[in-house]
């Protein structure tokens, strides 16, 4: 009788213990409230009221999650003011 699952490999590393590659990584990776990681700046489109909402949400990040929600309305309400005043 032959069996349908592979054989075992004895000398499989230990699972307790990361290899270099992940414990390499993780080292790396900022974490989530590392000053590290700070989003780009957004590009200048040469629209002032664009340009002004991109920047007030890049200035979101990392704010508390009242002022985030505010600056993300705030700009998609201006987002669509122009794309309306584009298509018109």
């Amino acid at each position: 009788m032959t069996s349908e699952y592979p054989p075992v490999v004895e000398d499989l590393p230990d699972a307790d213990q990361p290899d270099e590659a992940t414990s390499e990584l993780e080292a790396t990776t900022p974490s989530v409230g590392s000053e590290a990681h700070v989003p780009p700046k957004p590009p200048v489109t040469g629209d002032r009221e664009v340009d002004e909402a991109m920047e007030l949400v890049s200035d979101a990040f990392g704010g508390d999650l009242d002022f985030q929600l505010e600056a993300y309305e705030s700009a998609h309400q201006t987002l669509q003011d122009r794309l309306a005043d584009v298509e018109s």
